[in-house]
């Protein structure tokens, strides 16, 4: 059985992002949509669920930093979430 077959689209999206941030680095909402090629809204919905279970971490990048009409913040993955093991 393939990985795709077995877990949900949103779930799979979930553990690519967790995989990307494994560097430690703080990421903006911008690059991670790239690298994982999901929309805004539907990143953000994943965004808040990590942050729900404590596995990533937020902060609001300010308005100087990033000229954008969407709000732009900062992830980066926490301790607990560095200690998941897929």
């Amino acid at each position: 059985m393939k990985m795709s077959e077995k877990y949900l689209k949103s779930d799979l999206v979930k553990i690519k992002l967790i995989y990307y941030l494994h560097d430690r680095k703080w990421h903006s909402n911008l690059d991670i949509q790239k690298k994982i090629g999901k929309r805004y809204e539907s990143m953000r919905k994943q965004v808040n669920f990590l942050e729900l279970m404590n596995v990533i971490k937020l902060k609001i990048i300010s308005e100087k930093e990033f000229y954008s009409r969407k709000e732009v913040y900062g992830v980066k993955i926490t301790k607990f979430g560095r200690g998941l093991k897929f």
